[in-house]
């Protein structure tokens, strides 16, 4: 099975970091965020928190039992972007998701849950390592776009 994975070159940050900074004086951040994100986004995202590191392996299996994903990644290593995956979902409802580390990041190695795709043209997964907000190291969250991840209530 093929899968349509995508890394973004410091180049492509950059440009989005000016673009954000512009629209953020302009008073429009999160309309001009979202807009940037859905230009790279893909339908399984895994984010690291910045000056992070890790590498794992991440595993979706749909409703119907047939795993969509099996991935080695690495994030926020020597510099590699946030790795990002498309054609996952094959209808809506229930994915089983796995997350494990190669090396425990903080006190967790491995992390599984359930997600729930209700729209397979807009829903995304966003993974989250080490993000601070979450007071976890791994999670799940989905959403339609970038902004979703942060109104959570967590």
């Amino acid at each position: 099975m093929t899968r349509e994975t995508t890394r973004l070159s410091r180049r492509t940050y950059l440009a989005g970091g000016v673009a954000a900074a512009t629209a953020a004086v302009a008073g429009c951040t999160e309309g001009a965020v979202n807009w940037l994100a859905d230009k790279v986004l893909k339908q399984v995202n895994v984010l690291i928190q910045d000056g992070i590191e890790a590498s794992g392996t991440i595993t979706v299996v749909d409703p119907d039992g047939e795993t969509r994903l099996d991935e080695q990644f690495s994030a926020g290593v020597d510099g590699e972007s946030d790795p990002r995956y498309g054609g996952v979902w094959t209808t809506s409802g229930s994915y089983e998701v796995t997350v494990e580390l190669d090396e425990p990041l903080f006190d967790t190695q491995e992390k599984s849950g359930t997600v729930t795709i209700a729209d397979t043209d807009n829903d995304r997964l966003f993974v989250l390592l080490g993000a601070e907000e979450t007071n976890q190291e791994i999670n799940f969250r989905v959403g339609e776009e970038l902004s979703d991840v942060a109104d959570d209530d967590i």
